[in-house]
């Protein structure tokens, strides 16, 4: 009798009936899929915290984030409701400002954020696991790597960090229920929606978006949809209609895109990466499959050194896009509004001339980013400072003039002629960020009550920053309203990172309510106004009409008098600096200085009068560098009728720092808009 086979139907390139072990195929070898890469637990999570912790506390310094941001975060009931139910996306905006407060304490702001990035990076690793079935450590590395390249730039607020884990909660927790049920993946996205939106805002749409990459990897095309429409319908249903907020704070609030230069690649890249990383992780799965007649290969010796391969990679990237020239603009700005003037100055030392500098470092100082300055929608909002060439003059300017060498070295910085010396200009920068830093130049002028003004603007603009109560206290101080200053002292020692400092203000309006014996109430005091002036500064230089009518007020006045005489020499009137001259002993000069005796020199040659000084010498250094700068000049041939740069270009090394190179060229030693001017032959 013949005897039959029968054999087994096939399905899906599988025989039906011999389904493998979980795990392993159906010979029990393990499926390549689920062995290739095994589980490595959490060990490299913490080994990239504990490196990124090294790097941002030695490297990117967390005093000059939240010197950057500068949120506010109240303590009390009343704060933590108001702040998470008043906007849309306010529970993630107080749980940013409230971590900041850590930053006080480099180390452990700097453990805070590594803690933060560590945490994204696991979730995204939990999240895609959950999507494709299988671990991808690189996964959670690619978004920690463009964080860190944001935070190296100084353009990454902790609010927006925590509302990308939040969303990143809510996607594993999502796709945990995917793996269930449709129903049960309906159900958590419903219940998940209306306490995700109004805690984040903006990163419910990252959520929606990862929701939404799921369903369709699962082909539940109904979910998917439920996803998409969600993630178009909620923002404006709830930020849009219900609280009140425009369309960029409904959709877009808390994410990257917030503070992020423009072009905003890097946000972009960030939130792009999940996809990407998703058709990667599909792609090797295939190839896993097609492979899966091959051994595995895999140790724990090999997996370590992957993951520290990974580790080094994002840090090493983090270190090629830190900008430095940024770095350096925010000390010199931190030092400069805590007034700790010699310390700015030294910040400052890569922006000052010397010899050695090349014109590449040149133009690298005057292509400085800044950010926008948009009004934060509450006060625990980040308001970063908007860094620009101007803003880094104004505060090297002020210190300079507060160490007492303005006259001597301002042409040691890169100045550019038409600039403001006192005050910046709202403009050009934008009204509260020119306000906030002319508060304490108008303060050091003795001009109280114009400060006043300008603070109370700020105040309404940004919400109480605890640099702005200082201030504020200050001026009620000198105005003899100690009541009024204790009122901003109470305020500000509502801030836990601020209570010290709030405290010690205090004691100080206790002891002595008009700060008599403060030593920088006591250098403001002598200069304010000692009778009403009613009106405003009108015509081309208003800032010229301000320090006149101040030296008027007290002609003893000598930080109107410094700032008075550097307007002079940026707007090329060597005249009025030769007037001067006479009365440089009523404000405590015991020489002529630098600056002034060489605009004396240039008004001469340019007039040919004869000076007289009023018994005031001019330096032999001065006129010995003068001599040479004039050879110079006759030896290229003059300026009349050529092509100036190859003057400036011979004259530079020597006499970069002069009035006579500014005079000649419209700048010091470099800026970008008067190529145009040498190209063209007019300096």
């Amino acid at each position: 009798m013949k005897t039959v086979w029968h054999l087994p139907a096939r399905r899906g390139g599988r025989l039906v009936g011999t389904e493998p072990p979980r795990g392993g195929d159906a010979t029990g070898r393990m499926d390549q899929c689920s062995i290739k890469e095994p589980r490595s637990g959490t060990w490299p999570y913490a080994l990239l915290c504990a490196v990124m912790w090294l790097f941002i506390g030695l490297g990117i310094g967390p005093a000059q984030l939240y010197h950057h941001q500068t949120p506010v975060f109240m303590s009390g009931i009343d704060s933590l409701v108001e702040g998470c139910s008043s906007v849309a996306g306010g529970m993630t905006e107080y749980l940013g400002a409230a971590l900041t407060q850590t930053f006080h304490r480099p180390w452990l702001g700097a453990l805070i954020l590594a803690l933060l990035l560590g945490c994204i990076a696991m979730l995204s690793n939990r999240w895609l696991t959950g999507v494709t079935g299988r671990p991808h450590l690189f996964a959670g590395i690619v978004p920690v790597v463009l964080l860190l390249t944001l935070l190296s730039g100084w353009a990454l607020p902790v609010a927006s960090m925590v509302g990308m884990a939040l969303a990143l909660l809510a996607g594993v927790l999502f796709a945990a229920a995917v793996k269930k049920t449709t129903w049960l993946a309906f159900a958590t996205f419903a219940l998940l929606t209306p306490a995700l939106y109004p805690a984040t805002a903006g990163p419910y749409l990252f959520f929606a978006a990862l929701a939404l990459l799921h369903a369709v990897m699962r082909r539940r095309w109904l979910l998917a949809a439920l996803c998409g429409l969600s993630g178009v319908a909620v923002p404006y249903l709830v930020g849009i209609r219900l609280w009140h907020c425009n369309a960029r704070e409904a959709y877009l609030g808390n994410l990257l895109f917030e503070y992020d230069y423009n072009p905003q690649i890097l946000s972009t890249a960030t939130y792009a990466a999940y996809p990407l990383i998703l058709v990667w992780a599909v792609m090797v799965a295939w190839r896993g499959r097609r492979n899966a007649e091959l051994p595995a290969i895999h140790s724990p010796h090999m997996a370590f050194a992957r993951a520290a391969a990974l580790v080094v990679w994002a840090v090493a990237c983090g270190l090629a896009t830190h900008d430095a020239r940024l770095g350096t603009i925010l000390r010199v700005d931190r030092h400069a509004r805590d007034r700790e003037w010699e310390q700015a100055l030294s910040a400052a030392a890569p922006m000052r001339w010397s010899p050695s500098t090349t014109v590449g470092q040149l133009k690298d100082l005057v292509y400085l980013p800044y950010l926008s300055p948009r009004f934060p929608r509450t006060a625990q909002q980040s308001v970063p400072l908007r860094l620009s060439y101007e803003s880094l003059l104004h505060n090297v300017n002020l210190a300079l003039q507060q160490q007492g060498r303005l006259l001597d070295e301002l042409f040691c910085y890169p100045q550019v002629m038409g600039m403001s010396a006192v005050r910046m200009l709202p403009d050009n920068v934008g009204p509260y960020v020119a306000h906030s830093y002319n508060i304490d130049v108008l303060l050091h002028l003795g001009h109280v009550n114009e400060a006043e003004r300008v603070a109370c603007e700020v105040l309404a603009n940004i919400g109480p920053r605890p640099w702005l109560l200082e201030r504020l206290a200050m001026i009620y101080a000198l105005k003899d309203q100690p009541a009024t200053a204790a009122v901003f002292v109470a305020s500000l020692a509502r801030q836990p990172a601020h209570r010290d400092q709030a405290n010690r203000w205090r004691e100080a309006l206790t002891a002595d309510p008009g700060l008599k014996n403060n030593i920088l109430a006591s250098e403001i005091r002598p200069y304010m106004y000692r009778e009403d002036f009613v009106g405003s500064y009108i015509g081309s230089h208003p800032d010229e009409e301000m320090l006149l009518r101040l030296l008027h007020n007290n002609p003893h006045n000598r930080v109107a008098f410094d700032f008075l005489m550097a307007h002079y020499l940026l707007n090329l009137r060597h005249d009025q600096i030769l007037r001067r001259v006479p009365v440089l002993g009523e404000f405590g000069y015991d020489r002529m200085p630098r600056h002034m005796e060489e605009a004396v020199l240039m008004h001469a040659k340019l007039t040919g009068d004869r000076l007289d000084l009023r018994g005031r010498q001019i330096s032999s250094a001065t006129l010995q560098r003068f001599q040479r700068f004039d050879q110079v000049i006759e030896r290229m041939g003059g300026l009349s009728g050529k092509d100036p740069r190859p003057v400036r270009d011979a004259l530079r090394p020597e006499f970069a720092d002069t009035y006579w190179f500014y005079c000649l060229f419209g700048n010091t030693f470099f800026e970008v808009e008067s190529e145009q001017r040498l190209k063209e032959g007019t300096p």
